[in-house]
């Protein structure tokens, strides 16, 4: 129905949100981490996908492996 997308059309928004509060455009020289694999996440990843490909995905299993290398991302 109506709501179906709504969790997913919350992380593309909240994505351009934070950009546009930011005053940040990223390029493909941008590393960007999506934390998580579910609805937000993936609106999320959709919508940050339009600046740059350079994104990786960290969810429950690989979480460990993000503190590792938090310090190497951009967003």
């Amino acid at each position: 129905g109506l709501l179906y997308k709504n969790s997913f059309y919350a992380g593309y928004a909240g994505v351009i949100d934070a950009l546009l509060q930011y005053g940040f455009i990223p390029t493909e020289e941008t590393k960007i981490a999506i934390l998580g694999s579910g609805n937000v996440a993936q609106g999320a990843f959709s919508s940050i996908s339009k600046y740059s490909s350079n994104i990786r995905m960290y969810y429950r299993k690989t979480m460990s492996i993000f503190k590792e290398n938090y310090t190497k991302y951009d967003i």
